[in-house]
């Protein structure tokens, strides 16, 4: 079964490149941006990239090879890549243009709740998609207990990322409930 995932349209044609592997989030990053040319903002194009790189890897589409947090980590294509169905969903311009806007608005309240809000809507997506994660794994282990060892790790990882957007969650809607006090 092909596995499906909606992702901006240059990553995908970077990605799709056959001599695009064992890269870095930098090396995607200005890729990225030589493509889009609409994006300058290059440490937002970096989180932006890094984001789709890190729902890539806890999906098992990418592999990192390197240290955790290390900045040299190289990123390959899995076996799953190859059966992986991407579908775009834009250019992914917008996302980061309408979020360095409000960045560079922050001299308000208002401006800073919408940067909130903004960074709070992108968490419960990817809080969606961890949850399906560790869903479908707990589906596939009782199907197939044989797998367990083999996807103990991804599982755990994937039941982690849930966790730690969870908390990432409550912790700005209490930003936003205050804020919105203000």
């Amino acid at each position: 079964m092909r596995k499906e995932i909606k992702m901006n349209g240059f990553l995908v044609e970077i990605l799709k490149n056959e001599t695009f592997d064992n890269f870095t989030v930098t090396q995607l990053r200005d890729k990225y941006l030589e493509i889009s040319k609409s994006v300058s903002d290059t440490n937002e194009a970096r989180k932006y990239v890094y984001k789709q790189i890190l729902r890539l890897v806890g999906l098992g589409i990418l592999i990192k090879k390197g240290k955790k947090n290390s900045q040299t980590a190289l990123y390959k294509k899995a076996d799953l890549f190859e059966a992986t169905s991407f579908v775009t969903k834009g250019d992914g311009d917008e996302v980061i243009k309408e979020c360095t806007s409000r960045i560079v608005k922050k001299t308000n309240v208002s401006s800073s709740l919408k940067q909130l809000e903004c960074t709070l809507n992108e968490y419960k997506v990817d809080m969606m998609s961890a949850i399906g994660e560790t869903e479908e794994y707990i589906k596939v282990l009782e199907t197939f207990p044989q797998l367990k060892e083999p996807l103990r790790e991804s599982y755990e990882s994937a039941r982690d990322n849930s966790s730690k957007l969870l908390g990432q969650i409550k912790a700005l809607e209490k930003a936003i409930s205050i804020a919105q006090g203000i």
